[in-house]
């Protein structure tokens, strides 16, 4: 029997402040996936290099290409600190389901993880990082 030597290339989306998420996933998982971190520009350095005045396009159009580039999203949300908001991931979550491009979720909380809404617009949930990669390896 032959080995696949395919990897899914997947699309880490989730609060940019969520480095943990990235880091676990990375050493946990990053030998089995290419694994796309839209976080590995930060936005001090967009800000350099781009400048203030096209750092929202460029962010957004940076990140679609990325999601349009991938084979699989897995978004991570959670509840965030009071005060806090993350407006990015449901819009690539709403991206790549719009793209035909199969989305699942991670959260440790029930009530997000049966929000309609997530439901819909995604294949899987799952509770933790683990469980969902674990999942994916099964998929290729």
């Amino acid at each position: 029997m032959r080995k696949s030597y395919f990897r899914f290339k997947v699309y880490l989306a989730g609060w940019w402040k969520d480095t943990e998420y990235r880091k676990i996933t990375k050493k946990e998982f990053g030998k089995y996936f290419d694994l796309i971190d839209p976080m590995d520009v930060s936005f001090n350095e967009i800000r350099k290099y781009i400048g203030p005045d096209m750092e929202d396009t460029f962010i957004v159009k940076n990140d679609k290409r990325k999601i349009d580039n991938c084979d699989i999203l897995v978004a991570k949300f959670d509840f965030l600190p009071q005060g806090e908001i993350s407006l990015g991931t449901p819009m690539e979550v709403a991206y790549a389901f719009s793209k035909g491009i199969p989305v699942y979720i991670i959260s440790k909380d029930d009530y997000i993880r049966n929000n309609p809404w997530l439901k819909f617009h995604s294949k899987k949930q799952f509770s933790t990082i683990t469980a969902c990669f674990n999942f994916l390896k099964r998929l290729n």
